[in-house]
């Protein structure tokens, strides 16, 4: 039997300069989120990019205190969602090797279909337990008289076999990744059209778990498999474009090609060792 092979693991994230403004409450957290862990012999990664949403500003009714507008910032906005869907990708794994079932095996739609229910059930555990204080708030409104929010998130995720360095990524949205293998070098995401999109539209009194949805865009994610990786690279858009990655041979050139933007960034790099 093959042993685990031993590997290197880097993150590294920053949020963005335009965090920096007043009308942001939490002005020193982004909207990246990335992960790592291993699950018996698989190393499972992630890195997600939320997509500015609907801001909880200064606009607040007399009876909210400011103590509770910090309180409840974080759950309305794509920083929650990224963090829930890293969470569930987690998830999924983790169950599909209690099965004694390969996660590299999983597809495209499996994985969609799973990612969106595990991820709407944790969201909505979340806001239920603001419910009190979400009847307070000056929230933005549909022309119908409900509360209507809306937000997303890119998702870029990698599952490797730590014993046969195989592995599987999937891919939804403008993450960008980097594969090297033995034989090759492969790019990966940077599609603009592929994201996860939460809505609620209720009033916050009937805020039930059935209420709150995940959509994908449909036709728009991609699962790519590979075999004995060497290096792997996830990075939010903030980091590179893909023009960028064209010529890196290596995880160890990135710090020579990333742009300067005021996004946020968020780069998770792996190395296999010799």
């Amino acid at each position: 039997m093959n042993s685990m092979k031993p590997f290197e693991l880097t993150i590294l994230s920053s949020p963005g300069l335009k965090k920096s403004t007043k009308a942001i409450i939490f002005p020193e957290l982004g909207e990246d989120a990335a992960g790592c862990k291993i699950i018996k012999n698989y190393l499972v990664a992630w890195v997600a990019d939320g997509a500015p949403g609907p801001l909880i500003r200064d606009n607040v009714s007399k009876n909210f205190n400011e103590s509770n507008e910090m309180a409840i910032g974080p759950l309305f906005g794509s920083r929650t969602l990224a963090r829930s869907l890293g969470e569930a990708f987690f998830s999924i794994t983790h169950s599909t090797i209690d099965r004694n079932d390969s996660p590299l095996e999983l597809d495209e739609q499996a994985i969609s279909e799973l990612l969106r229910n595990k991820t709407r059930k944790l969201i909505a555990r979340r806001l239920l337990q603001f419910t009190p204080i979400l009847s307070k708030m000056d929230l933005p409104m549909h022309a119908s008289g409900a509360v209507l929010l809306e937000w997303s998130a890119s998702f870029l995720g990698v599952i490797l076999n730590l014993k046969t360095q195989d592995g599987l990524a999937y891919i939804a949205g403008d993450c960008l990744g980097m594969i090297l293998t033995t034989s090759d070098r492969i790019l990966i995401g940077g599609n603009r059209t592929g994201r996860f999109f939460c809505r609620w539209k209720s009033t916050p009194e009937e805020l039930r778990e059935e209420l709150f949805h995940v959509r994908l865009i449909k036709g728009k994610t991609n699962v790519m498999r590979f075999e004995t990786v060497q290096e792997v690279v996830l990075m939010s858009d903030g980091v590179a474009a893909k023009k960028d990655l064209m010529n890196i041979k290596s995880i160890r050139e990135i710090d020579y090609h990333c742009r300067s933007t005021e996004d946020d960034r968020t780069l998770v790099a792996i190395v296999f060792q010799e």
